[in-house]
């Protein structure tokens, strides 16, 4: 029978201090190989002990080179709970107990003092806590403040998402979670999850809940609307402004806009923007042309590229002035160029584009316009001493954009009334014959009147001794 003997060598017996966390703290760690007096051998262990949070825990720990570290339980004097800070403290180790080895060359041994706190946990991600994102796939970071023992992937509770590898061991471990849809995820590890892995008893505290909120979609523009300062909205002249109204479904960063082929104005913040553009002389005319563009959300979700409004509105720019096409003017007599007492003098106008009503004057007088759009008309009825040629004059009218048009006063195809209210005269009116006689006539004689009007008639009705003849001329003779 071989007799075992439990033989350590001092000189390879190492003692390490060890800190748990910022206190308490071992130092000054020195040992001594004696016998117990029962025929064994023990280890004296003596250390210092600070600490400012009061009676701390201490534990012996050793490994055979390089084995795991385990726990000394047969030990005794100033080990376990309740150890006050001090100088000379001792532990006395009953070796054989603990190694049941003949003899040990290779023994590391630690002084372990906490404070007898609960282990703390903290988690992190990429996202931070309360952070937003857009990626689904996080990898949570679960870091305690010393090794532990015991934690699992059943440990951690995750809300709005689904959990994926498991790694980690000692004091940091990582898991990876999808999230299951848009909205809140929640991460958890409650209170006793993990065991200290060299103070039995000591667990973990519960965890902060680790928030962030996920979102994969593109933010969306639920209102887009366009108007103009001019005096009619959906109008802008050179110089008015125009605005777009953006209202987005959440909080986006400020869009890029361009109206009208120009970067716009943009204002605002949140989920609620504004952008201006003056007009300019140089701006293609027509219907406004915009983009809205380079907008995330907050959870880093590019927006869509905007060119059209919600409500159908729209802008259309005019910098250029009417004109009126066409201006004729007419009269109801049965010669349209002439016109006398009572009769009707009508200016037909016809504008390149729809214009406000114009104002009218036909022969000095101010007349009623009828019409809308780009067709109007003015009609003037003659009045007695009225006369010559019926004078027009159009102005005071404006594009829908109020572009103003230019004052006119002569037709378009030389169209003229000449207003003509006083009876014509026959300033001269002269008989003969062609007789020698002139004054005479027999049978047979030709008896001729002629006449001379002080203007351009008719040919008048004649009868010359009693009987209708024939009347020859034109003009005023």
């Amino acid at each position: 029978m071989i007799q075992k003997r439990l033989l350590f060598a001092l000189f390879a017996l190492s003692v390490v201090p060890f800190l748990a966390s910022a206190q308490p703290v071992v130092s000054n760690v020195n040992f001594a190989q004696q016998p117990d007096g029962f025929g064994s051998t023990q280890v004296v262990v003596n250390y210092d002990l600070v600490s400012d949070d009061g009676p701390s825990t201490v534990s012996l720990l050793y490994s055979l080179g390089s084995a795991p570290f385990e726990l000394a339980t047969a030990v005794g004097g100033d080990v376990g709970g309740g150890i006050d800070t001090g100088i000379g403290k001792e532990i006395l180790w009953s070796v054989a107990e603990d190694i049941p080895s003949t003899e040990s060359t290779n023994l590391i041994v630690r002084v372990l003092a906490e404070d007898g706190q609960p282990i703390e946990l903290n988690i992190s991600a990429t996202v931070a806590d309360g952070g937003l994102t857009n990626v689904p796939n996080q990898t949570m970071t679960f870091t305690f403040d010393e090794a532990v023992t015991g934690f699992t992937v059943d440990d951690v509770t995750v809300t709005n998402a689904t959990k994926g590898v498991f790694d980690g061991s000692g004091a940091v471990y990582t898991l990876d979670i999808i999230a299951d849809g848009d909205g809140s995820v929640t991460v958890l590890v409650p209170a006793g999850a993990a065991n200290s892995a060299v103070s039995p008893g000591i667990q973990n505290t519960a965890s902060g809940i680790h928030t962030f909120d996920f979102n994969g979609s593109a933010p969306a523009l639920d209102t887009v609307t366009i108007t103009s300062d001019n005096a009619n909205p959906e109008f802008a002249a050179e110089g008015d402004t125009i605005t777009l109204s953006i209202t987005s479904s959440r909080d986006i960063t400020e869009p890029t806009v361009t109206i009208s082929g120009s970067a716009a104005n943009v204002s605002g913040s949140g989920n609620t923007y504004t952008a201006t553009h003056i007009v300019q002389a140089s701006d293609t005319e027509g219907t406004v042309l915009f983009s809205i563009d380079g907008f995330d959300d907050l959870y880093g979700n590019p927006g869509p590229n905007i060119s059209s409004t919600t409500d159908a509105s729209s802008v259309t720019i005019d910098t250029t002035a009417p004109t009126l096409d066409t201006v004729t003017i007419t009269s109801n007599n049965a010669n349209t160029s002439l016109a006398r007492e009572g009769e009707m003098i009508t200016v037909s106008m016809t504008a390149s584009e729809a214009i406000s009503a114009p104002t009218v004057t036909i022969a000095g007088s101010a007349v009623t316009v009828f019409g809308s759009g780009s067709s109007y008309t003015a009609s003037y009825t003659v009045q007695a001493g009225d006369s010559g040629p019926a004078g027009v004059i159009i102005s005071g009218f404006a594009d829908q954009a109020g572009n103003a048009g230019s004052t006119v006063s002569a037709t378009t195809d030389a169209s003229l009334v000449t207003i003509d209210t006083t009876a014509p005269t026959l300033n001269t009116v002269t008989i003969a014959s062609n007789n020698a006689n002139t004054s005479f006539a027999r049978e047979g004689d030709v008896i001729t009147v002629s006449m001379t009007a002080g203007e351009v008639i008719s040919a008048p009705t004649v009868t010359i001794a009693g009987s209708a003849v024939t009347v020859f001329g034109s003009g005023s003779s």
